[in-house]
């Protein structure tokens, strides 16, 4: 019994087409994994005013050993809020 070249070709095309979809879904499902979006707040706040001030007197404000005008502390708090475990990620 041999199969007509119709149906032949058709099982061939359901073929790829299965094997193409799964590589697609498995390439998808990597990347979508891999990445997720975070929710994130900053604040920046002045520590220290270096100035000359007559009743006060002068206030110097060093960084390392470098006379700065202004030192500020800035912080950022990163909330993942997906459902993803993430472990050493770096943020740019």
């Amino acid at each position: 019994m041999t199969i007509p070249e119709s149906i032949h070709d058709n099982i061939a095309l359901v073929i790829f087409s299965t094997l193409f979809g799964a590589l697609i879904t498995f390439i998808i499902t990597k990347v979508t994994r891999k990445t997720a979006r975070m929710r994130y707040s900053t604040s920046v706040e002045r520590v220290a005013l270096a100035a000359d001030d007559p009743t006060f007197g002068s206030v110097r404000v060093t960084w390392r050993n470098e006379s700065v005008r202004n030192l500020y502390l800035a912080t950022l708090e990163i909330e993942n809020t997906s459902t993803n475990d993430f472990e050493n990620i770096e943020f740019k």
